[in-house]
């Protein structure tokens, strides 16, 4: 294996000091190309040579002392490496163009402004897009009876005082703009309309036979917020004044049948009352309690008193409530106060609802009496 000889192409190689001629090939022993070099060939590629050939020659001592390694076998995994020598050598300027041509198209300024100016026409696109659409809308909405009827709904809607004026003109926002047909479908992907149908079913039949243990059984466990998709938010954002009719016909039955178990007869249907209570605290710990969270915004946070009035007036404001920042603020008011300070602050005055309407008169107040002061002077 000393004079074995194998061939180079000095173009592959990527080492400084070395000529790069195209189509040069050099022939040469590996123990003489080794012998004379003194820095200015590659010496890596030298190392790694006189590696192999140090790993050849101690496997062939040791296959010649053991007798379980033939010449030929030597030679056949010489010639594997040097196979695999050279398809790393052909290999590398490959991966070189490569590595550089990515470079050039991530980092490159020409690459980099042409993409920035790409996104930003697409973003400018799509802004002219909704800003024609909206202005059409308005348009349609002037020239038609029933596009003028819609925009007055709308102002109607924003100027509620109460939820019930609200709720009113959102039923008729329906009505022109026809969700309500929407309403009636009970199909749809966005929550399992037939296990929803059949949960209601299973209820009406529990209830028509009085079936109370099998009621109360289905009922602790059967029962779950987001059960058969009742969470998706599309069901809520389709219809101003509701959702699917069949989900609220869910939610109707459901608290008939807690209420016949509420008012069930324990002396003749053997249910103390201590089974009744053991059973609504568990079913309420199986379905959780309703959070308010307001978050801050600090003098947006105003609006929260708005909202948790009109929670307030129906009825149904949590008893959990958190906070932050202006948030916690109104939370800290509402918490401290019972139910009756709390309709004495809505109603008396307390908390101000046009605090925005009072800073503007204040402004507008003060910047009449600076003016005035101006003139005088």
């Amino acid at each position: 294996m000393v004079g074995y000889e194998k061939r180079y192409d000095q173009r592959f190689l990527l080492l400084p000091r070395w000529p790069r001629i195209a189509g040069n090939r050099t022939r040469f022993s590996i123990p003489a190309a080794m012998a004379s070099d003194r820095g200015t060939g590659p010496g890596v590629l030298f190392a790694i040579d006189k590696g192999v050939q140090q790993l050849i020659s101690s496997l062939s001592e040791t296959g010649a002392r053991l007798g379980r390694v033939r010449d030929v076998d030597i030679h056949r995994l010489g010639y594997l490496v040097d196979r695999l020598l050279e398809s790393l050598h052909h290999n590398l300027p490959e991966a070189e163009r490569l590595l550089y041509s990515w470079a050039d198209t991530i980092f490159a300024p020409k690459v980099v402004l042409r993409q920035y100016l790409m996104a930003l026409g697409l973003e400018m696109t799509l802004f002219i897009y909704h800003l024609c659409y909206r202005l059409g809308a308005r348009l349609v909405n002037r020239m038609t009876v029933k596009g003028r009827q819609i925009s007055e709904t709308r102002r109607r809607m924003a100027k509620a005082k109460n939820y019930y004026e609200w709720l009113k003109c959102a039923e008729r926002m329906d009505e022109l703009e026809g969700k309500n047909r929407w309403r009636e479908v009970p199909e749809s992907t966005l929550y399992n309309h037939r296990m929803l149908q059949e949960k209601i079913n299973q209820f009406n039949n529990m209830m028509q036979n009085g079936d109370v243990f099998q009621l109360m059984f289905v009922l602790r466990g059967g029962i779950s917020r987001n059960q058969f998709g009742l969470l998706n938010e599309g069901l809520y954002q389709h219809a101003y004044s509701g959702t699917k009719k069949i989900v609220e016909r869910y939610l109707e039955v459901v608290v008939k049948a807690l209420n016949f178990v509420c008012d069930v007869n324990p002396s003749l249907d053997n249910i103390s009352a201590d089974v009744k209570l053991a059973f609504f605290n568990e079913t309420r710990h199986a379905f959780g309690r309703t959070a308010l969270l307001l978050s801050g915004g600090a003098g947006l946070g105003f609006y929260h008193v708005g909202f948790v009035k009109a929670l307030f007036d129906q009825g149904i404001l949590p008893r959990v409530l958190s906070g932050a920042s202006a948030g916690s603020i109104i939370s800290s008011m509402i918490g401290v106060r019972t139910d009756d300070e709390l309709y004495a602050m809505f109603t008396d005055g307390i908390a101000r609802l046009d605090f925005f309407k009072l800073y503007k008169r204040r402004t507008k107040a003060a910047a009449a009496a600076t003016a005035t002061s101006g003139a005088g002077c």
